[in-house]
This record gives C-alpha cells, sequence and structure tokens, in this order.
C-alpha cells in the first residue's frame, strides 16, 4: 500500500495573514495582501483550487492507494471541505483539521472535526503559517497547553511545519519537550525539517537541522519526506541534493521514521505526481525492499494510526 502522506485540496484559496488575505487570481498565481503575485501552483487552469478528484486522479495514475490531506494557515481553514472528502472516500482519504490554537474558538473547533478530522495539522511558520498570523506566538503557550493532552488521549497525530531552518518558528525543543510528557502522542515533522541547498554550508543551520532530525529517534516521532524538490534550487528531476538527505536522514534515525509524501498539488510545479513518488526508490536504492515499503506506506500507516484495508 502506498500512502502520500502530505497531501492538499481546496475549493479556493482562504488563508490570512497580518500581511492581508491570501487570494488565488488565475492560472496558478496567488497574491497575498498587496503583495506582488507568485506562481504557487502550475498554471493548469484558470480556477485556483484543488478539488479531490483531480488529486485522486493523479494517484490512480501513480498507483498510490491513499492520501492524508494536511492543512495550513496559507490554504485557510477548509475543515468543511476535507471532511466531505473523507466521507465520500473513507478508503481513500484521512483527513487534518485546521486549528488555531491561538484562538479562542479553538476548543470548539477541535471537538467539532475530531471525529472525521483525526490529525492536527499546524503550520507554524512565520512566512506562511501561524506565526504569520500571531506575533510572538509559540508552541509552549499556555493556550496550547490543553491540545496536547486532548490529542494524546484521543489517539490523534500532531502534524507539524515549523517553518525555515533557524526562523523564530523552527521550536525543536519545545517539540521535544512536548514529545517527551506526551508520550503516546504520535507527532509527524513536515519537509524533513526543512533542508534547503542555501543552508547546507552555515555549521549553524546544518547543527540546528541535524537537532531537529534527531527528534525522530524518539518512538512518537516521524518525519515526512514532501517538498524536498523546492528546496534545491534548480536542479531537474530527480533532485539530486535531496537524496542526499533523504540517505543521510536514513543513516541517522533509520528508515522505518519517514513518510514519502508530495505537498501536492504545489508541487506540480517542480516535477509530475509519478516523478514525486520515483524520487524516493531512485535515491535509496540500496535500501531493503521491506524499507522502501516503509517509507511509501506502513510508515504512513503507523503514525496516523490508519487501519488495514
Amino acid at each position: 500500500m502506498i500512502i502520500d502522506a502530505h497531501a492538499h485540496i481546496f475549493p479556493r484559496m482562504a488563508g490570512r495573514f497580518a500581511r492581508g488575505a491570501v487570494r488565488g487570481l488565475s492560472y496558478g498565481k496567488v497574491q497575498i495582501g498587496s503583495e506582488s503575485p507568485f506562481q504557487a501552483f502550475a498554471p493548469c487552469c484558470k480556477k485556483v483550487s484543488s478539488p479531490p478528484e483531480t488529486l485522486l486522479a493523479h494517484m490512480d495514475w501513480a498507483g498510490v492507494d491513499h492520501a492524508i490531506l494536511l492543512q495550513n494557515n496559507f490554504y485557510g481553514n477548509q475543515n468543511a471541505f476535507v471532511a466531505a472528502a473523507v466521507r465520500r472516500w473513507p478508503d481513500r482519504f484521512t483527513g487534518a483539521m485546521y486549528l488555531d490554537p491561538w484562538s479562542t474558538h479553538a476548543p470548539t473547533v477541535f471537538r467539532r472535526w475530531q471525529e472525521w478530522l483525526p490529525i492536527v495539522k499546524l503550520a507554524t511558520d512565520d512566512r506562511f503559517g501561524l506565526f504569520a498570523l500571531h506575533e510572538n506566538a509559540s508552541l509552549a503557550d499556555d493556550c496550547c497547553g490543553w491540545l496536547w493532552p486532548r490529542m494524546e488521549q484521543s489517539r490523534m497525530t500532531l502534524t507539524l511545519d515549523l517553518g525555515a531552518i533557524g526562523s523564530r518558528s523552527y521550536e525543536t525543543d519545545v517539540v521535544a519537550s512536548i514529545a517527551d510528557r506526551h508520550p503516546k502522542l504520535k507527532i509527524v515533522i513536515c519537509h524533513l525539517a526543512q533542508p534547503t541547498v542555501r543552508d547546507e554550508k552555515p555549521p549553524r543551520l546544518r547543527r540546528l537541522w541535524r537537532d531537529q532530525i534527531a527528534l525522530a529517534k524518539r518512538p512518537n516521532v516521524w518525519l515526512d519526506l514532501s517538498a524536498l524538490p523546492h528546496k534545491v534550487g534548480d536542479e531537474p528531476f530527480p533532485w539530486p541534493c535531496s537524496g542526499g538527505w533523504i540517505r543521510e536522514v536514513v543513516e541517522g534515525v533509520g528508515a522505518k521514521k519517514l513518510l514519502w509524501g508530495t505537498d501536492y498539488p504545489a508541487l506540480l510545479t517542480a516535477g509530475t505526481y509519478r516523478q514525486l513518488l520515483d524520487q524516493v526508490s531512485i535515491h535509496v536504492s540500496n535500501i531493503s525492499s521491506r524499507h522502501l515499503k516503509a517509507i511509501l506506506g506502513e510508515n504512513a500507516r503507523t503514525a496516523y494510526s490508519l487501519r488495514k484495508t
């Protein structure tokens, strides 16, 4: 079973930051507030959207069985849309809820959606995540404290996009504390903790990245491999630098702690959905077929408590 551990669906862009609302323009272009538009998605069609039917077509084409539907502040609150997709295709999708712990309505939102959306995705990235909405916020804030035991008790998974290495949202020590205090809370860190070709050489950034990768030595922490082709500059498929990062992490924490994922649909600006799948097997050709199968699906089944079908 192959599982895409990081995909997004949305009917329209609905994000908001302190610097303005996120609007889909046309042919993949997006604008934040009054800033200059930028090409966020491939120019596939006039409307900027990501319907579940299109994702399913990509999955069927590539032979992918299941996808984890994540959310973040860039796309905005899509809880109803994601839950509807999960209800319609329960064998193909598992959904995460959008939750803003710094909102006074957060406990109500949590109670409303936890049955259908058993994952909480917090993108704290200080450019495109919750920290771009809440100045000086931290996952260590008191307003977040109720969430971790509630999720642990309900056997839910916490998925974290912690932003760029060295940024104020890159809270490795805070996440370590949460993982240690709540050992039954499963935690997935997105994008292999955000390596980039720019950050490879500075010793301080390299050390910070390795410190965050080391979180996956804990039994309740995993790393997903999504979006790596966007981290390698102008490299073409199969994005050789990403292979170096993947191999280093396999050696450091083991193949059983890695989840394949795409970050669809934004990553279609880098390659086809099939190429995003092939990338992993190309770069870890030296590992056993058992470990490759684990990265492509079995690890996600464990991290996200998916039932066998």
